[in-house]
């Protein structure tokens, strides 16, 4: 993916939106954040511009205009808002159906962070679950779905609008948390997404076949999959060797297609699964060989267009 190839140094996880991402129910309105100059630099960027923002564990959160191609300046960034007690370093990045940005940091103590879709200031930070919080989505109601690694593979549950103080590290407690069959602490960006149906969709490691797994969303859902997406026909690959063949997801609204990157060395693809897809299924299409320049590469995240499809 271009995206990743020409922006990859500390890159940990990409995802699409318009410089003026909005729409949805209830968005959240900013609280009151000094603007930097990095940031105003979108108030020139119009509303109908398709930007690729990218999470550098390295640095700050970095928006490129999705025709983008070579080395390249930002088109602007948002840096750490230099909270007391938080922890910045952008290893997720998503939004929510206001075009809030969500920004998930990877530590013990991990803080994610979320900003306004247009003004880009800072509204709020929470940390659920833990340690080693690593991927983050949020569906269309706005509960935030956390993985932790580590000691466990949990997923943490929040309600939405969740909000920490920074006497207790940000910290709230998950509407609902459940394990998964996750092999253990493999800290992997962007295992995480939701589908048309709100549903959670996570691209797991195992120590056996791995799987893409389809919890129930929202706040009383069971622990168990209710689908399972597993088996030598989708090549999804297993963690059964070192290093494992570890995955990113993400879903197409516009397709009703998952897409899921797979990591194995010169092998490295990407499979394409209908969004019903269940057992021991072939992918549709794939993604893979020399001339893709996956071959070799992790693949840590994937993105689609609102506008084209393209990945």
């Amino acid at each position: 993916m271009q995206y990743e190839k020409y922006f990859r140094c500390a890159l940990a996880s990409i995802v699409i939106a318009f410089a003026g991402c909005s729409g949805g129910a209830n968005p959240v309105t900013p609280a009151a954040y000094p603007r930097t100059a990095q940031v105003a630099q979108n108030d020139a960027l119009p509303s109908s511009v398709e930007l690729v923002y990218v999470a550098d564990a390295s640095g700050p959160l970095a928006a490129y205009s999705a025709t983008s191609s070579g080395a390249v300046h930002p088109a602007f960034t948002i840096p750490d808002p230099m909270l007391a007690n938080g922890y910045w370093g952008p290893w997720g990045v998503t939004f929510d159906s206001g075009g809030n940005i969500y920004v998930q940091t990877f530590l013990s103590d991990a803080t994610s962070y979320v900003f306004g879709a247009r003004s880009h200031r800072f509204i709020r930070a929470f940390m659920g679950g833990g340690p080693d919080t690593r991927s983050l989505a949020v569906d269309s109601k706005g509960y935030e779905y956390i993985a932790t690694s580590e000691q466990g593979s949990m997923i943490a549950v929040m309600l939405p609008g969740a909000s920490g103080s920074a006497n207790n590290l940000y910290e709230v407690n998950p509407v609902r948390s459940f394990f998964t069959d996750e092999a253990a602490f493999f800290p992997w960006p962007s295992i995480l997404t939701v589908d048309s149906h709100d549903d959670l969709v996570a691209a797991l490691v195992r120590n056996g076949p791995n799987a893409i797994e389809i919890f129930a969303g929202g706040a009383h859902g069971s622990d168990t999959p209710f689908r399972v997406i597993s088996g030598s026909r989708t090549r999804l690959g297993n963690c059964l060797g070192n290093p494992c063949n570890n995955m990113a997801v993400t879903f197409s609204p516009r397709a009703h297609e998952f897409y899921v990157g797979v990591f194995e060395g010169a092998q490295t693809r990407i499979l394409v699964f209908a969004e019903d897809a269940t057992g021991n299924v072939a992918p549709r299409r794939t993604i893979e060989g020399n001339a893709t320049a996956l071959s070799g590469d992790g693949i840590l995240g994937l993105a689609v267009s609102q506008r084209t499809g393209e990945l």
